[in-house]
């Protein structure tokens, strides 16, 4: 009785899984990552990539995504992009991160801090590194890659709406830390204000320019992979700043106010003018 009782339940379910399933087969996501529906309910990066793409798909205006992009630079390491939608009104250059817990940060810290519940009373602290520099450095190489000056670039780091944004601190403009809940609003904001407009032709030529680096084969993704664990260890310590070697002081991020490098941001001495020792911000 009780078996015929959940069968219709059972069917449902059944229906709504492969009904979603076939949509998901159907879209621009699959058929770039080929991740398969039943892995990416699991894979909680990946997940986090899929709904940004869905909840920018009604997006006015025409648009072509990549995600997973491996962008090359100048001393044969890349940097990955989460997700990239070229659209009529600029590139957006997106880092998903598909976290819970309490999420604190400045924009000018190295790293930032999750804090997860562990019970009892306690918590467990996680310490990852500062999404709006790291996703500043992929528009920067992005943008040398592409050379158009005439295209504007968007940055939108997206948390998961399963999280707490706790104290962030953006003191530098053009920084967008936001939940996934709010993303169509605030591109649709920057959409309607952007004076640049893409034709479809152009926007095809940028996703034709960028779409062999979508996606590369395991060997390719293991050596970015190790190539940021090896840069990683050389700081064992991310509770430590860095420290300027020429007079002692903190290097704190700044960004350049003026000439070639202008909007560019780099570790600068705290104590400036006093000391003008600076060092790029590379990953």
């Amino acid at each position: 009785m009780l078996l015929l009782l959940l069968l219709p339940l059972i069917l449902v379910f059944f229906l709504i899984h492969t009904s979603e399933r076939i949509r998901y087969q159907k879209t621009e996501y699959f058929i770039q990552t080929r991740i398969p529906f039943r892995h990416i309910v699991w894979d909680k990066g990946a997940l986090g990539e899929y709904y940004i793409y869905s909840s920018l798909t009604p997006l006015p205006g025409s648009k072509r995504f990549l995600f997973n992009c491996y962008i090359p630079k100048p001393n044969g390491e890349t940097t990955e992009i989460d997700v990239i939608m070229i659209h009529s009104s600029g590139i957006y250059v997106f880092e998903s991160k598909n976290y819970g817990g309490w999420i604190f940060g400045k924009d000018t810290d190295r790293y930032w801090t999750q804090t997860l519940p562990a019970g009892y009373d306690r918590s467990v602290k996680n310490r990852f590194f500062n999404p709006v520099i790291q996703n500043e450095i992929h528009v920067q190489w992005l943008k040398a890659y592409l050379q158009d000056e005439s295209i504007p670039f968007f940055s939108f780091v997206v948390f998961s709406d399963r999280c707490t944004l706790k104290q962030i601190t953006l003191s530098r403009p053009g920084h967008r830390v936001i939940y996934r809940f709010a993303l169509s609003y605030q591109v649709q904001s920057v959409a309607s204000q952007s004076q640049a407009f893409l034709t479809p032709e152009k926007i095809q030529v940028l996703y034709d320019k960028l779409f062999p680096l979508a996606n590369p084969d395991i060997a390719k993704k293991f050596s970015h992979v190790t190539a940021i664990y090896q840069k990683y260890q050389a700081f064992p310590d991310p509770i430590n700043d860095k420290i300027c070697p020429r007079c002692g002081g903190k290097l704190v991020i700044r960004t350049a106010q003026k000439g070639k490098y202008a909007g560019k941001a780099f570790w600068g001495c705290v104590n400036y003018p006093k000391c003008r020792y600076i060092q790029n911000i590379d990953q």
